[in-house]
């Protein structure tokens, strides 16, 4: 017996980073982290970053983002990780969230996503502000080693276009829309400004 999908009339996809948030959320986590290797890892982004985001381009990776875990997280499930992403969640709830956006997401209708590059274990955090599903990058883990990154960097898209399945339209929230997006019937753009991203 076949069972139709459901459909939804309208989604409303949000980013977090510089737009539900005013913070590179996992940067910030390696700040708190490990601040000494933050900050020469940061000094030798600024002195190549032209030649950090060229090489992005060309691997659609965030290598910034990819050496800050790598460099930090040897041990990735330390019950200390927790404890600092619930201080860096508190932080931000105090004074870092987009407090207009929340108030329009909890009179809009529809079904609300947020769709995050972020890696997952903060993301998580953010599922209590109105939002029926939590879409993030993953790290995974093998016998508490950083084992592998599904990065959504550059593959928000992707999923816009499964969730197309299910949504009549969608109108997707964020500061740094991907060009991808503009090929997408029924995807809706609302790039928020954001003068903190670098």
């Amino acid at each position: 017996m076949h069972t139709a999908k459901p459909r939804f009339n309208h989604c409303i996809v949000v980013d977090l980073d510089y737009t539900l948030v005013s913070i590179d959320t996992t940067a910030k986590l390696v700040e708190v982290r490990c601040p000494w290797k933050y900050r020469l890892l940061s000094l030798m982004f600024s002195a190549l970053k032209p030649l950090m985001l060229l090489i992005n381009e060309m691997l659609n990776r965030d290598l910034y983002k990819l050496m800050l875990l790598r460099t930090c997280f040897k041990k990735c499930r330390e019950p200390v990780l927790d404890d600092v992403i619930e201080t860096i969640y508190r932080e931000i709830e105090k004074s870092g969230l987009n407090n207009s956006l929340l108030k329009i997401l909890e009179k809009a209708d529809g079904i609300k996503i947020l769709l995050t590059a972020s890696i997952d274990d903060i993301a998580k955090k953010f599922s209590r502000f109105s939002f029926d599903l939590v879409i993030s990058s993953v790290i995974e883990c093998r016998e508490e080693e950083l084992y592998s990154f599904l990065d959504l960097y550059k593959r928000k898209h992707v999923i816009l276009k499964h969730l197309l399945k299910y949504c009549n339209k969608i109108f997707i929230i964020e500061d740094s829309p991907e060009p991808q997006y503009k090929s997408l019937e029924r995807v809706k753009v609302i790039q928020v400004i954001h003068r903190g991203r670098r």
